[in-house]
């Protein structure tokens, strides 16, 4: 039986098998009866797969509201690709999402593995850039502030 999260939103997570090509494929969802929830996400353990529930329209129209989008937490993330981007849970306002996914258009420099601690002594910060799609909009996320990001594999629409 496949292990199930729930995202910081209340969704299902699914871990879900792993994909035998780095396409975009559709899988279906598994969601197990004893779904305990982690919310928020407290550390960088995380399933190889796993799915959630989008919610809104920033990534329209190749993603939709609805639409239950799976994740590869062991495929590295290129330029280009649709991530998810899980904030510290401590920088997190109450109520607020832990969670967003957007289409990564500038990596963490080499050297960042994630979670990432900045030198107190520098005054450089390691940065991603991330864009939605609807409305177009790019903005910056420091890297000490996230605690993953994970490639988007495939999506299951909402019927």
């Amino acid at each position: 039986m496949p292990k199930t999260l729930v995202s910081a939103d209340g969704g299902a997570l699914s871990a879900i098998s792993p994909p035998s090509s780095r396409a975009v494929r559709r899988v279906p969802s598994r969601v197990a009866p004893e779904v305990k929830p982690i919310v928020p996400f407290r550390d960088a353990t995380f399933p190889e797969l796993y799915a959630m529930k989008l919610s809104g329209d920033c990534l329209a129209p190749d993603l939709m509201d609805g639409d239950e989008v799976k994740f590869s937490s062991v495929e590295p993330p290129v330029v280009g690709d649709f991530c998810i981007f899980i904030m510290q849970p401590e920088l997190v306002p109450r109520g607020g999402m832990q969670c967003i996914i957007k289409r990564m258009v500038m990596a963490p420099p080499p050297y960042v593995k994630l979670p990432f601690r900045e030198n107190p002594q520098s005054e450089v910060h390691a940065l991603v850039m991330a864009e939605q799609l609807n409305p177009r909009r790019q903005f910056m996320i420091k890297c000490e502030h996230l605690l993953a990001i994970h490639k988007f594999v495939g999506v299951q629409r909402r019927a």
